[in-house]
């Protein structure tokens, strides 16, 4: 069998980023994407500044299919405009961008194998075995980035809780790149009326627009129908295919690590459950596995203690961010006119919301926000009182 130092498991942000990071610290790194690259992956196709900052490099012109610098928000029956002096936002084909990912990390050293998925993986004494469609090898680490249907994750004895699944459903609509321009411009639409405890949107690129729904897992079932009314009332083709997908959304109450593994990006449950974003953190888990794996490497370690500390990385880092998102997530759910008649009237929220995108804010800033407005908002209503409009700052 091939020994390798490190072996990642999935060729999507996190496992590409994990793997061009272990390749860049010199260790023997294998990359296994089970589908030819470049491949077709359900996603909104959305990366916040935010996240382009912690990729640490410039992405290519073919990439970038728009830059955004603003967000057109429907709430409470009124459309709300948001912008920002530079992009906010950027759209990308995830095929492209992740194939991009990849070959940057075949750059750095890292052996690339895509067309090759894992079929079983078991601890041999220190080390771990994998076996694949085509070959088995042998890793003293392995970062399981395989997504929500985790193969890696599931040898752990890991699971989601049914309150950290979310589902979207989406689907890409050609349109021509001057009435992409003419009816969108760069501005994302995002309507938080459509859909009660998620939102519905519309993400602008060169020559299309992705529309998709995201919300609870338990109104799942309606959202493919829902989704075609969205693309009808927009004045969208409705003909085109739809494709669904799980969120998974931690809320840090099981371990992403155990002997000689580590869990990054959609394996471990980082994405945002306000928003859906996954690749801003899909890439810090990555560099952090990267890290973790170098410095266990070092000391010859690849016990589940010694891999605890990349757990604590990952809480440290951007855990308060997914852990107030779920917040402000149960906040729109519980209290849902509370919470947008406060948005809608006070315009710094909006601000902040944007901010999020930027990584200006933190969540638990946007949280506390919204929260210290809406027993005010509350009190007036039951004193059947109009809110007074505020232009306060969040």
């Amino acid at each position: 069998m091939k020994r390798f130092d490190v072996i990642v498991v999935g060729g999507g942000p996190a496992g590409a980023i994990a793997a061009m990071h272990c390749g860049g610290r010199g260790l023997e790194t294998l990359l296994l994407e089970k589908a030819r690259l470049p491949r077709y992956k359900p996603c909104a196709g959305g990366l916040t500044a935010a996240a382009s900052r912690e990729l640490g490099f410039e992405l290519d012109g073919t990439v970038v299919e728009r830059s955004c610098s603003g967000v057109r928000i429907r709430i409470r029956g009124e459309y709300r405009t948001v912008t920002a002096d530079g992009p906010v936002f950027y759209t990308v084909r995830r095929e492209l961008f992740d194939e991009n990912l990849c070959r940057k990390a075949a750059d750095s050293g890292t052996v690339l194998h895509d067309g090759e998925g894992i079929s079983d993986l078991r601890r041999d004494g220190r080390k771990t075995v994998v076996t694949t469609n085509i070959d088995r090898y042998l890793a003293d680490i392995v970062i399981g980035a395989d997504g929500f249907h985790s193969l890696v994750r599931r040898s752990l004895g890991v699971k989601f809780t049914r309150d950290e699944i979310k589902f979207c459903v989406l689907c890409e609509v050609p349109v021509p790149e001057e009435m992409v321009n003419s009816r969108f411009g760069d501005m994302l639409q995002v309507d938080y009326d459509y859909v009660d405890g998620g939102y519905a949107w519309i993400f602008p690129k060169r020559e299309s627009v992705t529309c998709g729904i995201g919300g609870a897992l338990s109104d799942s079932k309606s959202f493919p129908d829902k989704l075609r009314r969205f693309l009808h009332m927009n004045g969208l083709d409705t003909g085109v295919r739809i494709k669904g997908g799980f969120l998974p959304t931690t809320r840090f109450r099981q371990p992403v690590y155990g002997d000689g593994v580590m869990l990054a990006g959609d394996a471990a449950g980082f994405v945002d459950a306000f928003t859906g974003e996954g690749i801003r953190f899909a890439i810090i888990s990555g560099k952090l596995a990267a890290k973790t794996a170098q410095e266990c490497h070092e000391r010859g370690d690849f016990s589940q203690e010694a891999f605890s500390v990349y757990q604590s990385c990952c809480e440290n880092a951007f855990g308060g961010d997914l852990v107030y998102a779920a917040r402000i997530t149960d906040l729109f759910s519980r209290f849902s006119e509370f919470v947008k008649s406060t948005i809608v009237k006070h315009s710094g929220l909006l601000k902040g919301y944007l901010k999020t995108m930027t990584g200006e804010m933190d969540y638990r800033t946007f949280f506390e926000s919204i929260k210290r407005r809406i027993p005010l908002v509350v009190l007036k209503r039951l004193l059947l009182l109009q809110p007074e409009a505020e232009d306060t700052p969040a």
